[in-house]
């Protein structure tokens, strides 16, 4: 079994085994942070938390769309394990050069409601680039980034 194969077997056997979990980074078969708690916010204070040291983990979450998508590619993550993706975000992380495996692949991830898509979701179909994400993201009012961030290496200009 390869390197890789491990990483994403451990991951699915720890959002298996933790329903509490939302999501999880691994590296080299340790998990750096484990993720509770609701949407993609929890997600993205884990990943800001690590900052340089999310490079070339495996981001491993329980519901993966657009959003979790682009901070793994934002945050230089090697890969991606999901519970349940969207097709969009899996041709997203493939187009960046992002292992994923996943469960299950849905058409998009649903609202909280279940009668429309999740906003982020919605709102992150038409960027085509990590800098266009990160104006999505930045600006959108279901994440709160710090007033100062420092974003890896993706976008140059943001970093000072």
């Amino acid at each position: 079994m390869s390197a890789h194969q491990s990483q994403f077997r451990l991951a699915q056997k720890i959002m298996a085994e933790n329903p509490r979990l939302s999501a999880a980074i691994i590296r080299n078969g340790t998990v750096l942070r484990s993720v509770t708690g609701s949407g993609v916010q929890p997600l993205l204070e884990a990943l800001i938390d690590l900052d340089e040291n999310a490079r070339g983990t495996l981001l491993a979450d329980k519901v993966l769309g657009l959003a979790p998508a682009w901070l793994a590619i934002l945050f230089e993550c090697a890969g991606a394990y999901a519970k349940t993706i969207s097709q969009p975000a899996v041709t997203l992380l493939h187009q960046h050069g992002l292992m994923c495996r996943y469960q299950n692949r849905v058409p998009g991830i649903l609202n909280r409601n279940r009668d429309g898509l999740c906003p982020l979701e919605a709102a992150l179909l038409h960027a085509k680039t990590p800098e266009e994400a990160f104006e999505v993201m930045k600006h959108h009012p279901l994440l709160r980034w710090p007033d100062e961030i420092f974003l890896p290496r993706s976008i140059p200009a943001q970093r000072k």
